[in-house]
């Protein structure tokens, strides 16, 4: 049981899958496929490195956590 928990971990580089991702992000798989579809939100467009392997960048995804974060911020100084 704890050797899937180290698993699911997002990993420091490379790829990722959708369970990664989605617990990282403390969401479901289906809102990160959603949030995938819906290029407005900026949210990283996932891989398709072989059939059946579907997997995200970390950096891309590290780097668009980090510009949630720079927009909050950025709201709450401008309030």
């Amino acid at each position: 049981m704890h050797e899937a928990r180290t698993q699911d971990k997002l990993p420091d580089l490379g790829w990722a899958t959708v369970k990664q991702v989605a617990q990282h992000f403390s969401c479901s798989v289906d809102l990160i496929w959603r949030m995938s579809r819906d290029r407005e939100n900026g949210f990283p467009a996932p891989y398709k490195l072989v059939a059946r392997c579907t997997r995200w960048n970390v950096q891309e995804l590290l780097d668009w956590e980090e510009s949630l974060k720079a927009n909050t911020t950025t709201i709450k100084e401008a309030a």
